[in-house]
C-alpha cells in the first residue's frame, strides 16, 4: 500500500470518528426542541389573541372609534422592535440558567401572571370603551 494511501484512509477514518463526536442524536435533543417548540408557542399565543381578535371585540363596542384602534396598535411596537433591545436582554444572563433560559423563564412567568390578574379586568375594561384604552394598551 502506497503512504499515500494509508494517509487518505487514515484521514477517513479520523474525520467519521470525529464527525460522529459532534454530531449528538437528535433523540438526545428531543427534549429540547420540545421544550422551544412549547415556548415559541406560547409566545405567539397571547400576541395572536391580543392582536388578532381584540381589536374585533373593541371595535364591537360603540363608543371605540378607529383612533382608539391605533392606540391600541401601540402595544405592539415593542414586540415589533424586539430587534433593538434584544441583545441587551441576551448579554445579561445566569449562569445556572443559562444564556436563553435566564429571560425566557421570568418573561413567561410574568406574562402567566400578567394575564391571570388581567382575566377578570379586561371584560370590564373592554365594556368601558374609550375610557380603558390606554390602560388596555399598556396591560398588553
Amino acid at each position: 500500500r502506497s503512504e499515500k494511501g494509508a494517509n487518505a484512509e487514515h484521514f477517513s477514518r479520523a474525520m467519521s470518528e470525529h464527525r460522529g463526536a459532534l454530531e449528538p442524536s437528535w433523540r438526545a435533543e428531543l427534549p429540547q426542541m420540545a421544550l422551544l417548540v412549547v415556548l415559541y408557542f406560547l409566545q405567539g399565543l397571547p400576541m395572536g389573541l391580543i392582536f388578532g381578535s381584540l381589536p374585533f371585540l373593541l371595535k364591537a363596542v360603540p363608543s371605540v372609534s378607529y383612533s382608539h384602534l391605533a392606540l391600541f396598535s401601540l402595544a405592539s411596537y415593542p414586540y415589533s422592535l424586539k430587534l433593538l433591545w434584544s441583545p441587551i436582554v441576551d448579554s445579561v444572563y445566569s449562569r445556572r440558567l443559562g444564556r436563553r433560559r435566564s429571560w425566557i423563564v421570568p418573561s413567561q412567568l410574568a406574562s402567566a401572571a400578567l394575564f391571570l390578574s388581567l382575566a377578570h379586568r379586561i371584560p370590564a375594561w373592554i365594556e368601558a370603551g374609550d375610557r380603558k384604552i390606554g390602560l388596555l394598551t399598556a396591560a398588553c
